[in-house]
């Protein structure tokens, strides 16, 4: 009887020993000013127009904070690569960052012909002040459908992808830049989005008063002591 028992502690010990599978997802509020203004993300593989960002730094939450709807659009009869956003993290424990992400967020045109655009998004971590760039995430990928017109509606932002692998340092920072690219934008359509955190989770399609998302498929480690949400 003493030997059962000893192998039952023994499995059970095991099995508390074994990390259970996590994800960690960001939701996308239209406010809350971040309280570091890293550099956004220009040159060839970057924005082209950054001017629409204003005033673009903003908290990446892990919680519903039940923010209102905002919207952030393109410069109408521009083409280019429009950073709406940028969203930066609350500092993160030193760790590997890897595997994959995926992500949703609502957009719509203004016209139901002379336009073509795509929701867009880049990933990187930064030093704690955002002085630094210790690698990049997510290179500029775009949603795999163009954004509708007459109805807003939830793209895949980004659709599942794999990601560089980035060491992060203790207090380190995720960066997650959102936007559009407009390859074809006839005078005066333009592009929005719509940005907030307070309802259900959007989907493929879905409305765009539900919440925009960014979804790491590993459990993202953060000191024991983070801001108070």
């Amino acid at each position: 009887m003493n030997r059962i028992l000893y192998f039952i502690v023994i499995l059970v010990v095991l099995a508390a020993a074994i990390p259970a599978f996590a994800v960690t997802r960001f939701y996308l509020p239209s406010s809350g000013t971040s309280d570091i203004t890293p550099t956004f993300e220009t040159g060839a593989a970057g924005w082209t127009d950054i001017l629409t960002a204003t005033p673009g730094h903003l908290r990446c939450r892990r919680v519903l904070t039940y923010t209102a709807t905002g919207t952030k659009s393109s410069l109408a009869a521009t083409i280019g690569r429009f950073l709406f956003n940028q969203y930066v993290s609350d500092p993160i424990a030193a760790q590997t960052i890897g595997g994959g992400v995926s992500g949703e967020m609502a957009g719509i045109v203004s016209h139901t012909s002379g336009v073509t655009a795509y929701t867009a998004i880049i990933i990187k971590v930064v030093s704690n002040n955002g002085s630094t760039t210790r690698g990049t995430l997510l290179s500029m990928k775009q949603g795999n459908t163009v954004i509708p017109p007459t109805t807003a509606a939830g793209r895949w932002t980004p659709p599942p992808t794999t990601l560089n692998t980035v060491t992060s340092e203790n207090g380190d920072r995720i960066v997650i830049e959102v936007g559009v690219t407009a390859e074809v934008m006839n005078n005066p359509r333009l592009a929005t989005c719509t940005y907030l955190d307070n309802s259900t989770d959007l989907t493929e399609g879905g409305a765009s008063t539900l919440n925009p998302w960014v979804e790491f498929n590993q459990d993202i480690l953060f000191p024991s002591v983070t801001m108070i949400e």
